[in-house]
């Protein structure tokens, strides 16, 4: 069998893309260790769409986005510079109008924004796996794809919105404070809000408490993380806490794994111990939950940064620094809650749709296991969706995953750069972007 592109229209191409840009980095905090096809796939076509989305919904001044490669599980990316002075001044005027929103109505673009994504994830959610036709699990996974595209449309017009007024919020610092990201009053100013991730931590620690008040709490600290669901589900008393702790997965923290650019590990859904390790670290700890007397301690202390670094402010600059440090203040709350909201969440969707594929692939004997499925890409499962019983992939899906291992053993080197183009001229690059 023919093996063919694992991203077709985006693998690294040597010859033509150091053509495009002398310098391509390696993105190492998604892509180390190497992607999966099946995830890779993703990442490289819905990211690099939604950087670009993002850059041109809102005018963005000086750069168009970014542009992403595929390359031994590796992504690859350059900057979409914006070359002419006159196009950069076009683009500032209308960047200062599309702004607006975040620094205006915040929480209504992003609720907006969470509402929209979470309407979609239940819809996707409403699918029975087990009893779905064939047509009905391809049909999940073709608006699996389409949120996907979506999630990253909405994170980065909300990235580019926030951390945008951020860099000009330090600029600003700089110029009327001489401080800037790194002095501790610029971390006050930023600090002490309340997020979905930390009230994620405040539900773990009250299921701690639950578990103390149950009875729970010497079962919980002597078994080891790993054994506790089948544990717990041996009494009237712990099926009584993993009624509640599953209802508290299903609908707050389970759609998550614990590496978020990927879809080849559990969710904590499917595998609660990360779940449990925090219930148990709380347990150890005993007392209340300390995060929150940090958090009103830090929310004080940012309150009189404010009042005494407005005192400093000339009357005629009060207005744009306000208004500057109040999306600052947004990016902070954004960076924690936008993991929960859509990376993770639409990640662990993708799992969840690609393992119904792939249990009922394994079935019909198109694959070997059910998680076989992340070593196809989507053309490939539309190939077989309909009718697994009469397609063999298994050729195809080993000689993929003896790439990706050979991905793993060998890396991916830091840059890609054309011959005689220094690292120094491809920093230099990114900084003229700011």
């Amino acid at each position: 069998m023919k093996i063919y592109d694992v991203v077709p229209g985006f693998e690294f191409d040597e010859k033509y893309d150091l053509e495009q840009s002398p310098a391509w980095f390696l993105d190492a905090t998604h892509s180390v260790p190497p992607w999966t096809p099946m995830f890779g796939w993703f990442w490289i076509n819905f990211c690099r769409h939604g950087m670009q989305y993002g850059a041109e919904t809102l005018s963005l001044p000086t750069v168009k986005g970014w542009d992403w490669r595929f390359k031994d599980g590796g992504g690859y990316l350059c900057l979409l510079m914006v070359d002419s002075d006159r196009e950069k001044a076009e683009r500032e005027k209308k960047f200062r109008e599309a702004i607006r929103p975040f620094v205006e109505n915040y929480d209504g673009l992003w609720g907006g924004y969470v509402k929209e994504i979470l309407k979609r994830y239940d819809n996707l959610k409403t699918l029975n796996l087990e009893t779905a036709t064939n047509i009905q699990l391809l049909e999940n996974f073709e608006e699996t794809i389409d949120t996907c595209r979506r999630m990253w449309e909405i994170h980065m017009h909300m990235m580019y919105g926030t951390y945008t007024p951020y860099a000009l919020f330090e600029q600003l610092c700089m110029q009327l404070l001489n401080i800037d990201d790194t002095h501790p009053t610029f971390h006050k100013l930023l600090s002490g809000f309340d997020n979905e991730s930390f009230r994620v931590d405040r539900r773990l620690w009250e299921f701690s408490a639950k578990a103390k008040d149950m009875g729970l709490d010497k079962l919980f600290l002597e078994t080891p993380a790993k054994e506790l669901k089948i544990k717990l589900e041996g009494s009237d008393k712990g099926k009584k806490f993993m009624k509640e702790f599953n209802e508290f997965l299903d609908k707050e923290a389970g759609w998550r794994m614990e590496r978020m650019a990927e879809i080849n590990v559990p969710t904590w859904q499917e595998d609660p111990t990360p779940g449990f390790e925090t219930v148990k670290m709380y347990l150890k700890k005993g007392g209340e939950f300390d995060l929150d007397e940090d958090r009103k301690k830090i929310e004080k202390e940012r309150k009189e940064a404010e009042k005494q670094v407005l005192a400093k402010i000339q009357p005629e600059q009060k207005s744009w620094f306000s208004m500057l440090m109040k999306v600052a203040q947004n990016c902070s709350r954004f960076s924690e809650e936008h993991n929960h909201y859509l990376d993770l969440y639409t990640h662990a969707l993708m799992r969840r749709s690609c393992l119904g594929l792939g249990r009922r692939f394994a079935k019909s004997g198109a694959v070997h296991q059910p998680d076989d499925i992340f070593f196809l890409m989507p053309d490939e499962v539309r190939r077989v969706g309909i009718n697994p019983d009469k397609f063999n992939m298994k050729p195809l899906v080993e000689r993929r995953k003896k790439d990706w291992q050979e991905w793993l053993q060998q890396g991916n080197p830091p840059a890609i750069m054309k011959e005689g183009f220094t690292l120094d001229q491809a920093v230099g690059g990114l900084v003229q972007s700011l």
